[in-house]
């Protein structure tokens, strides 16, 4: 961890103390708020990293970026060379591979705090840190104000939500806010389950509000919106209402919530039928097939769950459920909401760490249950110390890297290019360059043929690096990045789709500018040593490199220990050898 992370985690952690005193001292909730607080002061220091991560943060926020000028058109890429086919997400002209929430949030913090990285997560940080109230809102309608507080706390700092807030993990930003959506919908669904034997009208509007939270999880991330109307039921059948109002209850939220998204179905099959064919299309297919390689057994999600949600949260899930089935009834649809998340995500044939955290608010609860609730104080002091430590986690990172210092470059020289269509060849990670320079970007340098066709379409054409071409204007290469650049060509010329690249300074940095010329790339100060892991990755085709200094041979035990490894001398990111015999 840096110094920010390090500032941010002692403050977060002083939060947390605050809490603490102010819930001994019976001001419970106080004690939620500084909890919420140290939910957001935890998340400031993942999200405030000056670059696109190369997950889906990068299409999230170009298509938030678009949303600037474009609000009601979801652009990938705002003005494409050819079109797309329909079904090409991750080069489309019109994108509905998501719905619009998330990508609305972060344009409006784009237009509040300026096009940059940091402002496009402000809404993940705000969402993140409020579903830490919604978590003890909810815990304290089941379980003791302490237990409902420790379920918050453990929400507060949650690992797995640190890296989607900082857009370091996929589905990033789109699921933090639908994990606040379902737990803002689960509230609703319990204020109005508690209201099935008051007045109608308080019943119907809460069931309504039902409704109106089911149709704004879904414009997060569509068809899981399902799970909020599902627990109402739940709640429903565990309190004394008629099977009447246990059936027609949820189908009013339903009907409701169609209300609510029907303008945007309706619109977009319109406005962009082709693509709103697949995006309808999208959910089926994802659970019938696997997409994007992200399969895995049905274990998948619970072989996860410890790493969501801390190695005591299968412990505390099993004994939740026993509890719920021996003595509490009224805890059931709290089991009942994980089962059938989980049910579901391990049915489904493509699998993504992120889909269950949904039920989070569920599984915080039987944590605090388990804390506080369940065992003695005594007893359970250990067990939740070390649950703390093990959520409290943050991996170092570059914060302004060189290659998104090099894309910003790019942004300002094409301001040179006459106002309109603008297209970049030969960009490094055009979709992330398309983020930082208002003209469509392009991998390939293109050619003289290429020039001519982008000109007739109306396009003002530039050229990063590569030969001179009529017609374009030349973008000489950014000088800072060359010894990156040097050692990402001879990787690639020798066939490296994932490095290994040993003996390096800067390490977070330079994997980073690997990482986006490369597929993958990991970087270590050290000389390479045999391991098994190491091993297994050689295995798999990773190509080793080690760098030297210039005019320094390999040394001969390191060449024969590694007789595939590749040595490449670089002076700016080679560590200096150390002399032995």
């Amino acid at each position: 961890m840096d110094a920010l992370a390090l500032v941010g985690v002692a403050a977060a952690a002083a939060g947390t103390a605050v809490a603490a005193l102010a819930a001994r001292a019976g001001r419970t909730r106080a004690a939620a708020l500084w909890l919420v607080l140290a939910a957001a002061l935890l998340r400031v220091p993942p999200a405030a990293h000056f670059a696109l991560s190369p997950w889906d943060e990068r299409f999230h926020a170009l298509v938030a970026r678009n949303a600037l000028e474009h609000p009601l058109v979801p652009m990938l890429i705002e003005q494409p060379l050819v079109e797309p086919a329909p079904d090409d997400w991750r080069h489309a002209h019109v994108w509905l591979h998501k719905p619009p929430l998330a990508t609305w949030a972060m344009a409006l913090a784009l237009e509040l705090f300026g096009v940059n990285e940091v402002a496009l997560r402000v809404p993940s940080i705000l969402f993140a840190s409020a579903g830490a109230w919604l978590v003890f809102v909810l815990a304290r309608r089941f379980l003791s104000d302490g237990a409902a507080l420790w379920a918050a706390g453990l929400a507060a700092w949650q690992a797995r939500s640190l890296y989607l807030v900082g857009g370091l993990r996929a589905t990033d930003h789109v699921d933090v806010a639908m994990t606040f959506a379902v737990a803002l919908g689960a509230l609703a669904a319990v204020r109005a389950a508690e209201a099935v034997d008051g007045p109608r009208g308080r019943f119907a509007a809460r069931t309504a509000a039902v409704g109106a939270a089911t149709a704004l999880a879904w414009y997060a991330k569509e068809t899981p919106a399902l799970v909020v109307p599902a627990l109402f039921f739940f709640l429903l059948c565990a309190r004394p209402a008629s099977w009447r109002a246990r059936i027609a209850a949820p189908a009013a939220a339903l009907a409701v919530a169609a209300a609510g998204v029907a303008p945007w179905l309706l619109y977009t099959a319109h406005a962009f039928p082709a693509v709103a064919a697949v995006a309808r299309a999208r959910g089926a297919h994802y659970f019938f097939t696997v997409v994007d390689h992200q399969g895995g057994p049905w274990t998948f999600h619970f072989r996860n769950l410890p790493g969501d949600f801390g190695w005591l949260a299968p412990l505390a899930l099993a004994l939740f459920a026993l509890e719920a089935l021996r003595r509490r009834r009224d805890l059931l649809p709290l089991v009942a909401w994980v089962v059938l998340v989980y049910g579901v995500f391990s049915l489904a044939a493509t699998k993504m760490q992120s889909y269950v955290l949904i039920a989070g608010p569920a599984i915080f609860a039987a944590l605090g249950w388990l804390a506080l609730d369940a065992w003695p104080r005594e007893r359970g002091r250990a067990l939740r110390t070390l649950h703390f430590m093990v959520l409290a986690a943050l991996a170092e990172h570059a914060r302004d890297p060189l290659w998104a210092s090099e894309l910003r470059g790019i942004g300002a020289a094409v301001e040179a290019l006459p106002a309109g269509k603008r297209v970049v060849f030969g960009a490094p990670s055009p979709l992330e360059c398309m983020f930082y320079a208002r003209a469509t970007c392009v991998g390939e340098h293109g050619d003289a043929a290429a020039v001519e066709r982008a000109r007739a379409d109306g396009f003002a054409v530039a050229v990063y690096g590569g030969r001179e071409l009529t017609g374009a204007l030349q973008l000489p290469l950014d000088p800072r990045t060359l010894p990156a650049r040097a050692l990402a060509d001879a990787l690639h010329a020798a066939g490296a789709r994932e490095a290994l690249v040993f003996n390096a300074r800067d390490s977070a940095d330079l994997r980073e500018y690997l990482v986006h010329r490369l597929r993958h790339a990991s970087v270590s100060p050290e000389l390479p040593r045999r391991s098994r892991r190491l091993a297994r990755k050689l295995a798999s085709g990773a190509t080793l490199a080690v760098l030297l200094p210039p005019g320094s041979p390999p040394p001969p035990a390191l060449r024969e220990e590694f007789p595939e490894a590749l040595f490449v001398e670089n002076a700016t990111y080679a560590r200096e050898l150390e002399s032995g015999p």
